[in-house]
């Protein structure tokens, strides 16, 4: 398809060898194959890839690095990386250095599955098929939440102590600050006790509703192999007192990152 069709003459030649060129010669003319057209933007990818290594470096990333760049108007992919993974030029050869050697020091029958599994794993697009906890981002979409629904505006006071406690008989879940904010509009409250009580405002029905509104219960259709979904607390979306409290600000439940960013669109929009 891309290397499209050379050019060619066809001619006869009579019994002593002779070319008949005006009676029986054909051009047949080249035709050009067909144009890839890649909707990634190289700038961005490098600029990408360049932060994730400069991330990982500074802040000794375990599990491999993701970034998505999506155009918020039409969900196109502008860029998207993953690093801590695998030399492209080099897909057969384990990156990491202990994994290689513990799989060296198998016996042979046992080497060629270990190396099998390795390769998949670092292949792994972590961007479309890995599931995380997305934590603080979260608190976009229950923001989201609160001011389609009218519950809060810009305005609203919360108070932090450093601590909020859910429901009667729940243990404390703290915030970042032990000392507490203090009394803070929303417009500047974005720790966890804050975005817990309005997760208390939103309810566990509607907080279902928006998160399956937002596509979080179903896979993005992303023309890319092994797209994983979501996991929920329960499948009919029920929630209990403490999951709806850690869920506000985006703990104990998992997305994908293509997921993620294909709602930050739609919070944008």
């Amino acid at each position: 398809d891309l290397t499209g069709q050379a050019g060619r003459i066809v001619t006869a030649r009579n019994a002593v060898g002779t070319d008949m060129p005006f009676e029986y010669e054909k051009m047949i003319s080249a035709k050009n194959g067909n144009n890839l057209v890649l909707y990634m933007n190289e700038v961005i990818q490098h600029f990408l890839e360049k932060g994730l290594e400069e991330g990982i470096a500074n802040h000794k990333v375990m599990n491999r690095a993701v970034a998505i760049m999506m155009d918020v108007n039409t969900g196109g992919i502008l860029g998207m990386a993953v690093k801590g993974g695998y030399d492209l030029n080099k897909p057969f050869e384990i990156v990491d250095e202990q994994i290689r050697q513990q799989i060296e020091s198998l016996p042979d029958e046992e080497r060629s599955k270990a190396r099998a599994e390795a390769c998949e794993m670092q292949w792994r697009n972590k961007a479309v098929s890995d599931t995380y906890m997305p934590g603080s981002v979260w608190k976009m979409i229950t923001t989201s939440m609160a001011f389609e629904e009218n519950l809060i505006d810009e305005n609203t006071n919360f108070n932090c102590s450093g601590s909020f406690v859910p429901f009667n008989g729940a243990r404390p879940i703290r915030c970042h600050k032990h000392g507490g904010h203090g009394s803070q509009t929303f417009e500047r409250a974005f720790c966890n006790s804050a975005f817990i009580q309005i997760g208390q405002l939103i309810g566990p029905e509607r907080f279902y509703k928006y998160y399956s509104s937002f596509g979080f219960t179903e896979k993005t259709g992303i023309d890319l192999p092994g797209e994983a979904n979501g996991i929920f607390f329960s499948k009919d979306g029920s929630m209990g007192p403490m999951d709806l409290a850690v869920a506000s600000f985006g703990q104990n439940f998992s997305i994908t990152p293509i997921q993620m960013i294909t709602a930050a669109a739609a919070v944008v929009n």
